[in-house]
């Protein structure tokens, strides 16, 4: 059973091992979370950089796992992409095969961010296509005003919790906040500024 967790990446060494359309993706993810990433890619050229990772067009080998925290195989050859599951769980190290979910040891999901909120849907494999209805719908549902609502819900709820008063007394004004119009939010948030 997989358990949803959201991990710090920055400045983590992530490792992803093919570079076309879907390693490509998992390489951006990286990036985009901070880590320090290195794509190998296939010398023909044929597979793209990605904006922000190294690359590389060596032959894969286990040596190249050294000090990584997080690897993606993502080659169009299962049994490459199993060597580097193999390698990957005989070190300790977090892996994803992109044609193999069941020994992955984590998964992409589908990501919508407003502001502060983060909202991830995944079926752990099981139907893509439904993964992308599923997030289309909640993209829909929570605007990007909900993360402006909660940068104000933010700066209320440090000041609440820093006013003295007793904790009953602070929850209860935290539950009420949470169910304010953002112009409210917005308004009482500029006013102890």
């Amino acid at each position: 059973m997989k358990l949803p967790i959201l991990l710090e990446m920055s400045g983590l060494k992530a490792l992803v091992i093919g570079g076309g359309k879907v390693g490509s993706r998992r390489a951006a993810a990286f990036a985009e979370a901070g880590c320090e990433v290195t794509v190998l890619v296939r010398p023909d050229g044929g597979e793209k950089a990605v904006a922000g990772c190294a690359v590389s067009e060596a032959p894969y080998s286990a040596a190249m796992l050294e000090g990584v925290s997080i690897c993606a195989a993502a080659t169009d050859d299962h049994a490459l992409n199993a060597k580097i599951v193999d390698d990957c769980k005989a070190r300790g190290i977090l892996v994803n095969a992109a044609d193999d979910p069941d020994r992955s040891d984590y998964f992409f999901p589908s990501v919508i961010r407003r502001g502060d909120l983060t909202l991830s849907v995944c079926t752990e494999g099981a139907s893509p296509s439904m993964t992308r209805e599923i997030a289309r719908t909640l993209r829909e549902q929570y605007p990007e005003s909900v993360g402006e609502k909660l940068k104000y819900l933010k700066i209320l709820r440090t000041r609440i919790l820093n006013d003295g008063r007793p904790k009953a007394a602070q929850r209860s004004d935290l539950k009420e906040i949470a169910g304010w119009p953002l112009e409210r939010l917005k308004e009482e948030a500029e006013r102890g500024a």
